[in-house]
């Protein structure tokens, strides 16, 4: 079942043969047109998330560029890989065998337990840079980070999820100017909206460091509004949490968005940052 890192998955293949070789498990988690069950591999006994897409409820274009998208990534230590998929004519149903995150959300793991430490917050943004920056070597952007997009495994690593929204860019690709993603989250140049490129999933990064400490306002037209001019707060009671990392958070956001067609910070930059450079640890729920 594993693949190596440049190995792709093939065409879809024969679904009644393929989905006998599970033993159906848990429901993880349902969706408007998809749901989520733990499945077990009978050969191997690995555990996988399998995602059963309902076709006649989504568009079939988007659910195959999903599908190229994470066959083009392969598998990354920071990224949900897909390991297998294939079709169910019968019930219009297409199969998504992805890699097993079981520890959570990074979003609940906030409700739950309230900030992170320093060491910890440090350690999820830098391998969500080093997923960043695996994809966008392969052309590719995410355009929907946010929280409830970082998965934990048991082990603690953090794994960017759900390819739904992503696209390729640079070479013959053409310029993007949907304006998709979350509104916290996104960058100045897809809210006012120029086209968007690598730099803008960099904006969305520092937005998931920083947004713990920012003050924004609750209104979405009012927050695209704000993201625009690039203006924000930082909640001084972050202080008593982040003492150290504040500052250089402040400046590094403050830096990067001092207008929309600012420099933003390069992937590189963003794993040798002072508030990301400590090694990586596990990220305990």
């Amino acid at each position: 079942m594993k693949r190596g890192r440049d190995e792709q998955p093939g065409p879809p293949s024969d679904g009644k043969e393929e989905l006998q070789k599970y033993e159906l498990g848990d429901f993880l988690g349902e969706g408007s047109f998809a749901t989520v069950r733990l499945v077990t591999h009978k050969a191997t006994q690995m555990k996988y998330a399998m995602k059963l897409i309902e076709m006649d409820k989504t568009d079939a274009a988007q659910v195959e560029h999903e599908r190229s998208i994470l066959s083009l990534l392969g598998l990354h230590r920071h990224i949900v890989s897909l390991v297998d998929h294939f079709e169910l004519p019968a019930d219009g149903t297409s199969a998504f065998v992805m890699e097993l995150a079981d520890g959570g959300e990074v979003f609940e793991r906030i409700c739950e337990k309230g900030a992170y430490s320093e060491v910890e917050a440090a350690s999820v943004v830098r391998q969500v840079a080093l997923a960043l920056a695996f994809i966008h070597t392969l052309g590719v952007v995410h355009r929907d980070l946010k929280p409830e997009n970082l998965l934990l495994t048991a082990s603690g690593d953090v794994k960017v999820a759900d390819f739904g929204l992503a696209a390729r860019f640079g070479g013959s690709q053409p310029p993007l100017t949907e304006v998709c993603g979350t509104v916290t989250y996104l960058a100045p140049e897809v809210c006012a909206p120029l086209h968007a490129r690598a730099r803008c999933q960099s904006f969305a990064r520092r937005s998931l460091s920083f947004t713990p400490a920012l003050a924004f306002t609750r209104n979405a037209r009012g927050m695209c509004a704000r993201v625009c001019v690039c203006f924000f707060s930082f909640s001084l009671s972050l202080c008593r949490c982040w003492p150290r990392m504040l500052l250089a958070a402040s400046r590094t956001a403050r830096r990067s968005t001092s207008s929309p067609s600012a420099a933003s910070c390069t992937r590189c930059s963003a794993l040798t940052s002072p508030s990301t450079r400590a090694p990586i640890a596990p990220t305990t729920r």
